[in-house]
Protein backbone atom coordinates (compact mmCIF):
# COMPACT_ATOMS: atom_id res chain seq x y z
CA UNK A 1 0.00 0.00 0.00
CA UNK A 2 1.55 3.38 -0.73
CA UNK A 3 1.63 6.29 1.01
CA UNK A 4 -1.24 8.07 -1.09
CA UNK A 5 -3.48 4.95 0.01
CA UNK A 6 -2.52 4.90 3.78
CA UNK A 7 -3.54 8.86 3.95
CA UNK A 8 -6.81 7.93 2.68
CA UNK A 9 -7.45 5.64 5.12
CA UNK A 10 -6.29 7.57 7.68
CA UNK A 11 -8.56 10.42 6.11
CA UNK A 12 -11.47 7.67 6.01
CA UNK A 13 -11.31 7.27 9.77
CA UNK A 14 -11.39 10.71 10.34
CA UNK A 15 -14.31 11.26 8.51
CA UNK A 16 -16.27 8.39 10.33
CA UNK A 17 -19.42 10.29 11.46
CA UNK A 18 -19.13 8.42 14.53
CA UNK A 19 -15.65 8.76 15.48
CA UNK A 20 -16.42 11.50 18.00
CA UNK A 21 -18.47 8.91 20.27
CA UNK A 22 -15.33 6.48 19.77
CA UNK A 23 -13.33 9.54 20.90
CA UNK A 24 -15.85 10.11 24.09
CA UNK A 25 -15.22 6.40 25.11
CA UNK A 26 -11.63 6.63 25.11
CA UNK A 27 -11.36 9.93 26.88
CA UNK A 28 -13.66 8.09 29.25
CA UNK A 29 -11.00 5.59 29.58
CA UNK A 30 -8.20 7.79 29.44
CA UNK A 31 -9.78 9.61 32.73
CA UNK A 32 -10.36 6.45 34.74
CA UNK A 33 -6.53 5.69 34.10
CA UNK A 34 -6.19 8.85 35.43
CA UNK A 35 -7.82 8.88 38.60
CA UNK A 36 -6.68 5.12 39.21
CA UNK A 37 -3.06 6.19 39.41
CA UNK A 38 -3.95 9.37 41.74
CA UNK A 39 -5.82 7.41 44.08
CA UNK A 40 -3.04 5.02 43.70
CA UNK A 41 -0.72 8.16 45.30
CA UNK A 42 -3.34 8.67 48.17
CA UNK A 43 -3.40 5.51 49.40
CA UNK A 44 -0.07 5.64 49.54
CA UNK A 45 0.17 9.00 51.52
CA UNK A 46 -2.66 7.27 53.89
CA UNK A 47 -0.85 4.42 54.95
CA UNK A 48 1.98 6.54 55.55
CA UNK A 49 0.58 9.15 57.55
CA UNK A 50 -0.73 6.15 59.59
CA UNK A 51 1.73 4.56 60.57
CA UNK A 52 4.49 7.10 60.62
CA UNK A 53 3.04 10.65 61.44
CA UNK A 54 -0.28 9.10 63.33
CA UNK A 55 -0.88 12.69 65.11
CA UNK A 56 0.08 14.98 62.37
CA UNK A 57 -2.41 17.11 60.95
CA UNK A 58 -5.27 14.53 61.74
CA UNK A 59 -7.76 16.69 59.71
CA UNK A 60 -5.81 17.38 56.57
CA UNK A 61 -5.50 13.26 57.00
CA UNK A 62 -9.18 12.84 57.02
CA UNK A 63 -9.80 15.59 54.18
CA UNK A 64 -7.35 13.42 52.02
CA UNK A 65 -8.98 10.05 53.37
CA UNK A 66 -12.86 11.62 52.03
CA UNK A 67 -11.09 12.77 49.09
CA UNK A 68 -9.39 9.56 48.12
CA UNK A 69 -12.69 7.31 48.35
CA UNK A 70 -14.54 9.80 46.34
CA UNK A 71 -11.88 9.45 43.58
CA UNK A 72 -11.77 6.11 43.94
CA UNK A 73 -15.86 6.36 43.43
CA UNK A 74 -15.71 8.57 40.45
CA UNK A 75 -13.10 5.68 38.85
CA UNK A 76 -15.87 3.53 39.31
CA UNK A 77 -18.61 5.27 38.03
CA UNK A 78 -16.51 6.27 34.81
CA UNK A 79 -16.08 2.48 34.43
CA UNK A 80 -19.28 1.89 34.71
CA UNK A 81 -20.09 4.95 32.19
CA UNK A 82 -18.04 3.34 29.74
CA UNK A 83 -19.35 -0.29 29.76
CA UNK A 84 -22.70 1.07 30.10
CA UNK A 85 -23.39 4.47 27.86
CA UNK A 86 -20.23 5.35 26.08
CA UNK A 87 -19.52 2.21 24.62
CA UNK A 88 -22.48 0.82 23.54
CA UNK A 89 -23.76 3.91 21.74
CA UNK A 90 -20.63 4.42 19.57
CA UNK A 91 -21.10 0.10 18.52
CA UNK A 92 -24.60 1.07 17.43
CA UNK A 93 -23.46 3.66 14.99
CA UNK A 94 -20.44 2.03 14.41
CA UNK A 95 -22.92 -1.00 13.09
CA UNK A 96 -24.78 1.12 10.83
CA UNK A 97 -21.87 2.55 8.85
CA UNK A 98 -21.13 -1.40 8.37
CA UNK A 99 -24.04 -2.02 6.99
CA UNK A 100 -24.46 1.23 4.84
CA UNK A 101 -21.27 0.78 3.64
CA UNK A 102 -22.27 -3.04 2.03
CA UNK A 103 -25.94 -1.95 1.09
CA UNK A 104 -25.17 2.07 0.01
CA UNK A 105 -27.85 2.41 2.21
CA UNK A 106 -28.41 5.78 4.67
CA UNK A 107 -29.17 4.25 8.22
CA UNK A 108 -26.75 6.76 9.26
CA UNK A 109 -27.95 10.37 9.20
CA UNK A 110 -24.43 11.43 8.04
CA UNK A 111 -22.34 9.47 5.75
CA UNK A 112 -18.89 8.70 5.66
CA UNK A 113 -16.72 11.30 4.32
CA UNK A 114 -14.91 9.05 2.83
CA UNK A 115 -15.22 5.22 2.38
CA UNK A 116 -13.71 3.73 5.48
CA UNK A 117 -13.56 0.08 3.76
CA UNK A 118 -11.30 -1.31 1.38
CA UNK A 119 -13.91 -3.25 -0.73
CA UNK A 120 -15.61 -0.56 -2.87
CA UNK A 121 -15.50 -2.42 -6.22
CA UNK A 122 -17.33 -5.30 -5.03
CA UNK A 123 -20.60 -5.90 -5.60
CA UNK A 124 -23.79 -4.33 -3.17
CA UNK A 125 -25.26 -6.71 -0.42
CA UNK A 126 -23.79 -9.45 1.25
CA UNK A 127 -20.88 -10.18 -0.83
CA UNK A 128 -19.94 -6.77 0.41
CA UNK A 129 -20.52 -6.93 4.11
CA UNK A 130 -18.94 -10.54 4.10
CA UNK A 131 -15.53 -8.62 2.90
CA UNK A 132 -15.57 -5.60 5.37
CA UNK A 133 -16.92 -7.89 8.13
CA UNK A 134 -13.55 -10.00 7.13
CA UNK A 135 -11.62 -6.74 7.39
CA UNK A 136 -13.09 -6.27 10.72
CA UNK A 137 -12.09 -9.05 12.15
CA UNK A 138 -8.44 -9.11 10.79
CA UNK A 139 -7.46 -5.39 12.45
CA UNK A 140 -9.48 -6.68 15.16
CA UNK A 141 -7.96 -9.58 15.89
CA UNK A 142 -4.58 -8.06 15.37
CA UNK A 143 -4.72 -5.27 17.29
CA UNK A 144 -5.99 -6.66 20.00
CA UNK A 145 -3.57 -9.22 20.40
CA UNK A 146 -0.74 -6.77 20.09
CA UNK A 147 -3.16 -4.97 23.67
CA UNK A 148 -2.61 -8.48 25.96
CA UNK A 149 0.53 -7.68 26.95
CA UNK A 150 -0.55 -4.02 27.81
CA UNK A 151 -3.54 -4.92 29.67
CA UNK A 152 -2.07 -7.99 31.56
CA UNK A 153 0.51 -5.59 32.69
CA UNK A 154 -1.81 -2.76 34.07
CA UNK A 155 -4.75 -4.80 35.32
CA UNK A 156 -2.98 -7.57 36.86
CA UNK A 157 -0.42 -4.36 38.23
CA UNK A 158 -3.01 -2.39 39.65
CA UNK A 159 -4.98 -5.00 41.04
CA UNK A 160 -2.26 -6.20 42.82
CA UNK A 161 -1.59 -3.51 44.40
CA UNK A 162 -4.86 -2.50 45.26
CA UNK A 163 -5.60 -5.73 47.29
CA UNK A 164 -2.34 -4.81 49.26
CA UNK A 165 -3.26 -0.69 49.69
CA UNK A 166 -6.95 -2.43 50.96
CA UNK A 167 -4.42 -4.78 53.21
CA UNK A 168 -2.53 -1.62 54.45
CA UNK A 169 -5.39 0.12 54.99
CA UNK A 170 -7.80 -2.04 57.01
CA UNK A 171 -5.73 0.06 60.18
CA UNK A 172 -6.58 3.56 58.04
CA UNK A 173 -10.16 2.92 56.89
CA UNK A 174 -12.54 0.19 56.40
CA UNK A 175 -14.43 2.35 54.03
CA UNK A 176 -11.09 2.80 51.51
CA UNK A 177 -10.21 -0.36 51.90
CA UNK A 178 -13.37 -1.87 50.67
CA UNK A 179 -13.98 0.27 47.79
CA UNK A 180 -10.05 -0.44 47.00
CA UNK A 181 -11.17 -3.74 46.85
CA UNK A 182 -14.25 -3.00 44.63
CA UNK A 183 -11.98 -0.94 41.96
CA UNK A 184 -9.48 -4.26 42.14
CA UNK A 185 -12.32 -6.40 41.13
CA UNK A 186 -13.54 -3.96 38.25
CA UNK A 187 -9.64 -4.31 36.89
CA UNK A 188 -9.75 -8.04 36.98
CA UNK A 189 -12.77 -7.94 35.37
CA UNK A 190 -11.50 -6.28 32.69
CA UNK A 191 -8.22 -8.48 32.27
CA UNK A 192 -10.49 -11.47 32.35
CA UNK A 193 -13.05 -9.96 29.50
CA UNK A 194 -9.81 -9.00 27.39
CA UNK A 195 -9.18 -12.62 27.36
CA UNK A 196 -12.22 -14.33 26.44
CA UNK A 197 -12.84 -11.31 23.51
CA UNK A 198 -9.40 -12.43 22.35
CA UNK A 199 -10.48 -15.92 22.26
CA UNK A 200 -13.95 -15.70 20.59
CA UNK A 201 -11.93 -12.84 18.12
CA UNK A 202 -9.21 -15.25 16.77
CA UNK A 203 -11.75 -18.14 16.31
CA UNK A 204 -13.93 -16.05 14.31
CA UNK A 205 -11.08 -15.08 12.42
CA UNK A 206 -10.18 -18.52 11.54
CA UNK A 207 -13.90 -19.06 10.60
CA UNK A 208 -13.66 -16.12 8.27
CA UNK A 209 -10.43 -17.99 6.39
CA UNK A 210 -12.14 -21.35 6.61
CA UNK A 211 -15.03 -19.19 4.58
CA UNK A 212 -13.11 -18.02 1.95
CA UNK A 213 -10.84 -21.07 1.57
CA UNK A 214 -13.65 -23.00 0.90
CA UNK A 215 -16.49 -20.94 -0.63
CA UNK A 216 -19.85 -23.04 -0.70
CA UNK A 217 -22.90 -21.99 -2.99
CA UNK A 218 -24.42 -18.66 -3.27
CA UNK A 219 -26.91 -19.54 -0.72
CA UNK A 220 -24.58 -20.82 2.12
CA UNK A 221 -21.71 -18.34 1.56
CA UNK A 222 -24.67 -15.61 2.28
CA UNK A 223 -25.90 -17.62 5.53
CA UNK A 224 -22.51 -18.16 6.54
CA UNK A 225 -21.11 -14.47 5.78
CA UNK A 226 -24.58 -13.30 7.86
CA UNK A 227 -24.01 -15.50 10.86
CA UNK A 228 -20.15 -14.72 11.02
CA UNK A 229 -20.89 -10.38 10.99
CA UNK A 230 -23.84 -10.73 13.79
CA UNK A 231 -21.30 -12.89 15.81
CA UNK A 232 -18.57 -10.11 15.40
CA UNK A 233 -21.28 -7.62 16.74
CA UNK A 234 -22.42 -9.09 19.66
CA UNK A 235 -18.83 -10.28 20.54
CA UNK A 236 -18.23 -6.72 20.53
CA UNK A 237 -21.21 -5.52 22.04
CA UNK A 238 -21.00 -7.94 24.91
CA UNK A 239 -17.17 -7.44 25.38
CA UNK A 240 -17.86 -3.79 25.27
CA UNK A 241 -14.19 -3.76 23.74
CA UNK A 242 -12.49 -0.34 22.87
CA UNK A 243 -9.48 -0.80 20.66
CA UNK A 244 -6.37 1.18 21.63
CA UNK A 245 -6.17 3.98 19.46
CA UNK A 246 -2.43 4.36 19.60
CA UNK A 247 -1.40 0.76 19.03
CA UNK A 248 -4.10 1.18 15.82
CA UNK A 249 -2.62 4.40 14.35
CA UNK A 250 1.06 2.62 14.90
CA UNK A 251 0.03 -0.74 13.09
CA UNK A 252 -2.43 0.51 11.09
CA UNK A 253 0.00 1.03 7.96
CA UNK A 254 1.37 -2.29 8.30
CA UNK A 255 -1.86 -4.62 8.78
CA UNK A 256 -3.47 -2.41 5.39
CA UNK A 257 -0.44 -3.79 3.72
CA UNK A 258 -1.17 -7.29 5.29
CA UNK A 259 -4.68 -7.37 4.28
CA UNK A 260 -4.48 -6.15 1.07
CA UNK A 261 -2.28 -9.47 0.63
CA UNK A 262 -4.84 -11.39 2.11
CA UNK A 263 -7.28 -9.88 -0.40
CA UNK A 264 -5.31 -11.65 -2.88
CA UNK A 265 -5.21 -14.22 -1.60
CA UNK A 266 -8.77 -15.37 -0.87
CA UNK A 267 -9.70 -13.64 -3.89
CA UNK A 268 -11.67 -11.02 -2.34
CA UNK A 269 -12.01 -8.52 -5.32
CA UNK A 270 -14.04 -6.86 -7.22
CA UNK A 271 -15.81 -8.95 -9.73
CA UNK A 272 -15.10 -8.72 -13.70
CA UNK A 273 -17.25 -7.17 -15.96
Amino acid sequence: MSIAEYNARKAANEGIPYQELFYLWHKVKKWEFILICTTCVFSFVLVFWFYLLPDIMLGLKNVIEWFNCFLILIGIALNWYANIHAGPIAEYERVGGFVDDAFETRILEKSMAVPYYTNGGMPLGVERMAANGFENCFFTNSISEKMTKKIAIKNMGFFSLFLILAYLNVNVSNITALLQIVLGSVLLEGLIKHWYFRRSIKELFERYKRLYDNVPDAVRFQAEAVYLAVRYEKYLAYYNYPIDTKIYTRLNLRLSVEWENMKERYNIRPKEN
